[in-house]
């Protein structure tokens, strides 16, 4: 589905060339991507099977893989609803069968067909029910059974699914569910694809890219597994370097690629290279360099014997934040594109010297030193304060021990907080649990919260919920991995589902817990506090 339309300026005329990288196209039709990769066809006695039908970007899943009598490979549909899903099979000849010996992945990681949709030449549809196919726990099990269809000839049969067995997964993101795909590893017709060679076919192809609206000629390099995987493969000019160069003049040129959905090819990147008029001599008075990194991001690069101008590449991603400096001499400027991504900085010895020394610097470390110096004090400060503090605290409890003199104390401290606010603090708790976690996390946060509540060993308790959430995850994912052997890939989080909820309980207890304490100490004092008054008050009466 790509395409690249560019404007390029040339400085001088001169011959260029041009190559790159491509792969194939997701989501063409799987006939043409059996034809890209040379499988042979119809002119050559096989059946040709297409459909768009199949699961995104993967190549292997295309229709004509339930037609290469290989149970391992198969017309895999995509996620959600699969009924309408359809694949056409159109032979050189008359097809005439009675059945078809279906083969279903019947796995818990596939749905499956109940009853399919056949379509003839002559436009008759045959709806023919599928035989009860149940879902296995092994990932991969391959059922196979026998589908009556009634004696029927046609040259070209369209195959549907008419409906289905969903089985559902957990989507990670939404937390919805979703159908997962139909896998027919055979459809069981009297027929078979051609197989495909194991490397791509040498055909030169001129509808790929256009340079100032004429079409160039290229040919595919690589292998045919590389090609279905969706790997790179070479772009390369059909022909000898020389009679494929073009001359292009000073100026603006024009390249365009077709769209990848076309041709079934996208063309990753192109390369123009200049081709010389004259072979290139080896290059003579290469200056002497030895590079030292004296910093986490910074180099010092020695230089000796230059005498003509030279770049200087520093292997970095491109960006102004590279400064590069002559020791005792002048900043070289900014960085320039070197290679694509490379810093380059171009040196003139008449300027600088035969022999020198270059710094090259990430300048922005400077402002992260400076942050850090920054925040050290205020750390070390805190630090302190807190030791400071901690003292303090533990000396006006061991002087409040030693005490002998009469302390005015509340008689009921302990029970300062009614059962109305307790049961206050475990509702607000819930209720966020229960928007932000579900229902699950909410219960399990009701239970928390009500042991913070109405237990003194709150830190205790807090720590202890933490520890188990962790670990409940940490073992979640070792033990369902180790059973299921999930794949790698974007849904492999649905596999451990409520992982996240672990998670939540871990934050919402440690949020709770602090909430909880602030409130019942604030509870406390002002209880205290009312005591106190009260007490003096009943003292002052009594004088009287």
């Amino acid at each position: 589905e790509l395409q690249l339309r560019r404007i390029f300026r040339v400085g001088a005329t001169n011959d260029f060339q041009l190559a790159g990288r491509v792969r194939l196209s997701a989501g063409v039709n799987g006939a043409l991507v059996d034809e890209l990769v040379g499988r042979p066809g119809l002119a050559d006695g096989y059946p040709v099977v297409g459909g768009i039908d199949y699961l995104n970007g993967v190549l292997e899943a295309r229709p004509s893989s339930a037609l290469d009598d290989n149970l391992k490979t198969a017309w895999t549909t995509k996620f959600d609803s699969q009924v309408g899903a359809t694949a056409t099979v159109t032979n050189p000849t008359l097809l005439s069968f009675d059945r078809l010996r279906l083969s279903v992945i019947n796995d818990r990681e596939h749905s499956v067909p109940t009853a399919l949709n056949l379509t003839l030449d002559d436009g008759v549809v045959r709806t023919v029910p599928v035989p009860e196919i149940p879902t296995v726990d092994e990932v991969g099990n391959v059922a196979t059974v026998d589908v009556p269809t009634g004696q029927l000839s046609s040259r070209v049969v369209r195959i549907s699914i008419a409906a289905e067995r969903a089985v559902t997964t957990k989507e990670y993101f939404s937390g919805g569910q979703r159908i997962l795909p139909i896998a027919i590893a055979e459809f069981g017709l009297p027929a078979r694809v051609g197989a495909a060679p194991a490397t791509l076919p040498s055909l030169c192809r001129s509808d790929l890219l256009k340079l100032d609206g004429q079409p160039q000629g290229f040919t595919l390099e690589g292998t045919v597994a590389d090609a279905i995987a969706r790997l790179p493969l070479s772009l390369v000019p059909c022909g000898s370097a020389t009679a494929s160069a073009s001359r292009l003049d000073l100026g603006d040129h024009r390249l365009e690629t077709a769209k990848g959905l076309d041709t079934g090819i996208d063309i990753d990147s192109v390369e123009l290279t200049s081709v010389p008029v004259t072979p290139v001599s080896a290059v003579t008075d290469v200056p002497v360099t030895s590079a030292t990194e004296t910093g986490t991001n910074s180099y010092s690069v020695t230089i000796e014997n230059s005498t003509v101008p030279f770049w200087l590449v520093l292997g970095q991603s491109l960006s102004d934040g590279w400064s590069a400096t002559v020791r005792g001499g002048p900043s070289l400027g900014s960085p320039t594109l070197i290679d694509g991504y490379a810093n380059g900085w171009l040196i003139d010895p008449a300027v600088t010297g035969s022999s020198f020394i270059v710094d090259i610097t990430w300048t922005p470390q400077k402002f992260v030193w400076a942050g850090l110096a920054f925040s050290a004090p205020w750390l070390i400060g805190l630090c302190v304060a807190a030791l400071v503090l901690t003292r303090r605290r533990r000396r006006t409890l061991t002087s409040h021990e030693e005490a002998t003199d009469p302390v005015l104390v509340a008689a009921h401290t302990s029970h300062s907080v009614t059962l109305a606010e307790r049961l206050g603090l475990i509702a607000i708790v819930t209720s966020f649990a229960a928007l932000v976690g579900g229902l699950g996390v909410a219960l399990a946060m009701a239970a928390v919260s009500a042991l913070l509540v109405w237990n003194r060993r709150r830190s205790a308790i807090a720590a202890f919920v933490v520890v188990a959430s962790i670990g409940g995850i940490v073992v979640l994912y070792t033990g369902l991995q180790y059973r299921r052997e999930f794949t790698t890939g974007v849904e492999w989080p649905a596999g451990f589902w409520f992982a996240h909820q672990l998670g939540l309980v871990a934050v919402l207890t440690v949020a709770s817990e602090t909430l909880i304490r602030w409130f019942l100490r604030i509870r406390s004092k002002s209880t205290q506090t009312a005591s106190d008054a009260n007490q003096i008050n009943e003292g002052s009466t009594l004088t009287r």
